[in-house]
């Protein structure tokens, strides 16, 4: 009501990337994104058509997307040295690329 946006909780996160070829997990969206329904083919060409749609001007939604990329990016160590042991490296790993890929 007050206008507040805010992160998921940790509850409504799982790293679906992290899964392919061991076990299946469905990584199709409920929404597109751009024209896709994958996650993991998600790019920030996808974004930044999903935002257009939204009225968003294409250099207004590519800056963002550098932006929160760069910012993600910056606090990758930081947040893995925050938690327990029993994340996997490969997560974190999958992480840093595709927070890259949108750089």
């Amino acid at each position: 009501d007050d206008g507040t946006i805010a992160l998921a909780p940790m509850y409504d996160v799982m790293c679906t990337t992290h899964y392919d070829g061991g076990r299946y997990i469905d990584t199709e969206l409920g929404l597109f994104i751009g024209a896709q329904t994958d996650i993991l083919q998600v790019a920030a060409d996808d974004l930044i058509a999903e935002a257009k749609s939204w009225g968003v001007r294409t250099a207004t939604a590519a800056s963002v997307i550098a932006d929160l990329a760069a910012a993600v990016g910056a606090e990758i160590d930081s947040t893995r040295a925050s938690l327990a042991d029993d994340v996997p490296d490969a997560i974190v790993e999958r992480i840093r690329a595709r927070t890259r890929s949108f750089s």
